[in-house]
Order: structure tokens, then C-alpha cells, then sequence
């Protein structure tokens, strides 16, 4: 099964979700508690800058907020080794 943000935003949903992937910048293996489609989280922060300049899916990325670091981030679609949610691990080769 071919990794594409469609297919995981269609299993998520708008549920927490556990991903563990490859760090672009030094290889090493991460994990991340996000969600999807979060905006103004955290009350009346607003984000400034009219959005992105860039396709990410083009770039095969997942933007997602990272829960604990209350802050936006991008996972590499390519380099997901798993995702967790509703009890349930789902490994990607």
C-alpha cells in the first residue's frame, strides 16, 4: 500500500494520531501525538503569513500539528514507518 496523505487523512480522520518516521535533516527516528487540520489552537493565536508558498503534497509532505510541542510541523510522507490510532499500529515498509 502506496503512503499518500489522502489515505491517511481518510483513516485518521480528525482523530490524535501517533506517526513515527525518519527525520529529513539527520536520519534519525522520531515519534510525534498529532492531528490534522488544526486551526487557532490554543485560543486567540492566529496564523500570520497568508499560508504556504508551496504544494505539500507535491512535495509528498503531511503538514500536522505536533500536540506536544503546540506547534505545525511536516512528516515526509516517504518515510512514515508507522502510524497509531484507536488502539490499532499500522506499519509502512
Amino acid at each position: 500500500m502506496k503512503k499518500s496523505s489522502k489515505l491517511i487523512r481518510s483513516l485518521v480522520g480528525k482523530r490524535f494520531f501517533g506517526v513515527k518516521f525518519i527525520k529529513r535533516t539527520d536520519n534519525s527516528v522520531r515519534t510525534m501525538l498529532c492531528k490534522l487540520g488544526v486551526i487557532n489552537w490554543g485560543g486567540n493565536r492566529q496564523i500570520t503569513g497568508g499560508g504556504l508558498k508551496f504544494d505539500p503534497e507535491a512535495k509528498r509532505l503531511l503538514p500536522v500539528f505536533d500536540v506536544n510541542k503546540r506547534a505545525y510541523r511536516m512528516v515526509n510522507l516517504d518515510t512514515i514507518m508507522e502510524l497509531r490510532f484507536g488502539g490499532k499500529t499500522y506499519k509502512f515498509k
